[in-house]
């Protein structure tokens, strides 16, 4: 933790703000917290500077402060486990491991031929 005072203007500024607070803790999920945090990803940051969202960085530290929360309530028994564990923070939040692989595939071997003829050079005479 790095200052409760941070720490404490994070909780003010963006988790009080959570669809969730109001609910049971038990009955948060995963997908409650991985949309609250994606949802907090496009969040307009609200200070002196240049218009621009929220960083990474007070995103992160906002999904560390939830699994603390978390872990604490597994640790007297409020909750079975922690709906925090497992969330990828990636360049865009991920809830999915199948969202997080690459999106690309082999070119066919027609492709493979096609690409090899346009990109052949001639040679250069010495």
């Amino acid at each position: 933790m790095r200052g409760i005072r941070t720490e404490r203007s994070r909780w003010r500024v963006h988790l009080l703000c959570a669809p969730f607070v109001d609910d049971p803790i038990s009955g948060i999920s995963k997908a409650d917290v991985a949309a609250f945090l994606l949802d907090l990803s496009t969040k307009r940051a609200k200070d002196r500077r240049a218009p621009r969202r929220v960083s990474r960085q007070t995103v992160q530290r906002c999904a560390a402060l939830l699994g603390a929360i978390f872990d604490e309530a597994v640790l007297t028994g409020l909750r079975a486990d922690n709906p925090c564990a497992g969330l990828k923070m990636l360049r865009r939040l991920k809830l999915d491991a199948a969202d997080t692989e690459d999106k690309w595939t082999v070119l066919t071997p027609a492709e493979q031929e096609a690409s090899a003829r346009a990109n052949a050079c001639p040679r250069r005479p010495a």
